[in-house]
């Protein structure tokens, strides 16, 4: 999700971190928008009452931390990490108090095939999950950013693992230039994440 008024935000912003704080009131509902957004993903199962408290949380936070904001033009980006720490960490509250997310083991497949083994019996880790399938979307999401030449080989050689001999017939390049643009766009990935 992209900020509608992102220009005006990263004014207000700037403004915040001379010390305005009437700034900070004409900034929150421009922010609001995402942290709606995310605190209410399916992933994270809260129900309303606990989505209004997380977001509250949140926009404590975002208060307390505008003025450690290194770079204004990167105002979602920083929105969004604040808002997904604090549901991790609303996250295991709920787990510390005993609330197990069994809807998520029967939800994901948890057997060898999806690389996490799961005794039977044994509690899910919500808060793993949810952090790695963020993860994985966020490294999808750079992958993709790279273009279609890049995330070919990279898709062929690390999540396919197939050999450099076999994604060059496939891609049709030879096995040298496969081990060319994978380092090139590895490198471009590297400086993304």
């Amino acid at each position: 999700m992209q900020l509608v008024e992102h220009d005006k935000a990263v004014a207000l912003l700037e403004e915040v971190k001379t010390g305005n704080t009437s700034a900070v009131e004409r900034l929150l509902p421009l922010l609001d928008p995402i942290v709606c957004w995310i605190t209410t993903w399916r992933k994270w199962r809260f129900d309303h009452a606990t989505q209004k408290d997380v977001q509250q949380n949140i926009r404590i936070e975002l208060c307390r931390k505008f003025e450690s904001v290194d770079n204004p033009g990167k105002i979602a980006s920083f929105v969004k990490r604040v808002c997904v720490r604090r549901c991790i960490d609303e996250l295991r509250r709920i787990v510390r108090r005993g609330g197990i997310f069994t809807e998520i083991a029967e939800e994901r497949d948890l057997g060898e095939e999806g690389g996490i083994r799961q005794a039977s019996g044994a509690r899910v880790d919500p808060v793993g999950i949810v952090m790695w399938e963020e993860e994985a979307r966020d490294v999808m999401e750079k992958i993709e950013s790279l273009g279609e030449l890049c995330k070919e080989v990279i898709l062929a050689i690390h999540l396919e693992g197939l050999k450099y001999r076999e994604a060059a017939a496939r891609l049709g390049i030879s096995t040298n230039t496969v081990g060319t643009r994978l380092y090139g766009c590895m490198e471009r990935l590297r400086r993304l994440l």
